[in-house]
């Protein structure tokens, strides 16, 4: 399933997976001279018995990815050297999905029981300014806002939905908003989604960088309502 029917489906809960990454075991290491007994014979039919002082506890092999506190692994970082390009690639499927989701509410049927879906959408698009190769942030964070109507995106500047009365209508408000951050530095999305009092949601995408190429993966849901 991609990215675009990942989030047309936004309202309903992802199905989260638990992924791992275990690292390589590393030898023990021992001080001190361990002196062998010589001329040592052991009675047929019995077990021999070791020193316990001679015994080494081998360790346990550790699961060095980052995970969070239910487990699931954390995103693998990203080489810096593709943060531009990472990023407009997610931005592209990023604003695909998100005209898929607005033009499937504005063009839905309303009823009685239920309400009118919105057919306006503001959205607020944020790029996470990342560190430059000396480590140092010399930019401040791309933010940029639209609004959906008519099956157009308008830029808009901060602030343009303020003051815009929001009209209920059944479980609908009359005007529906979209917020995504694009961390590339953690390789994550933050993706929230607001139509209604009580029908909003927010996830959090990983973003995957490796030989099949780059695209956005797992969902965790952060927030439900």
């Amino acid at each position: 399933m991609n990215m675009r029917k990942k989030l047309c489906a936004i309202s309903v809960a992802l199905v989260m997976t638990v992924t791992g990454c275990a690292s390589d075991k590393t030898d023990p290491a021992t001080s001190g001279d361990v002196t062998k007994e010589e001329n040592t014979t052991v009675a047929e039919g019995t077990e021999p018995t070791v020193d316990s002082s001679l015994k080494v506890e081998m360790p346990v092999k550790e699961d060095l990815k980052e995970t969070y506190e239910d487990g699931t692994a954390k995103p693998a970082p990203i080489d810096p050297n593709l943060y531009d390009v990472v990023k407009q690639k997610v931005r592209d499927e990023l604003f695909a999905s998100i005209m898929d989701t607005c033009r499937s509410y504005a063009t839905a049927e309303g009823d009685a029981e239920y309400g009118t879906p919105p057919r306006v959408f503001f959205i607020s698009y944020t790029e996470k300014a990342v560190p430059n190769s000396e480590g140092i942030i010399t930019s401040e964070d791309l933010v940029e806002r639209y609004k959906y109507e008519n099956e157009k995106f308008e830029p808009v500047e901060k602030g343009a939905d303020e003051g815009v009365d929001l009209v209920r209508s059944g479980m609908y408000w009359n005007i529906g908003h979209i917020s995504v951050t694009v961390d590339v530095q953690a390789a994550t999305i933050d993706y929230s989604f607001n139509v209604g009092p009580l029908y909003g949601s927010g996830y959090q995408f990983e973003i995957i960088v490796d030989e099949q190429g780059i695209r956005i993966g797992q969902g965790r849901m952060q927030w439900i309502s």
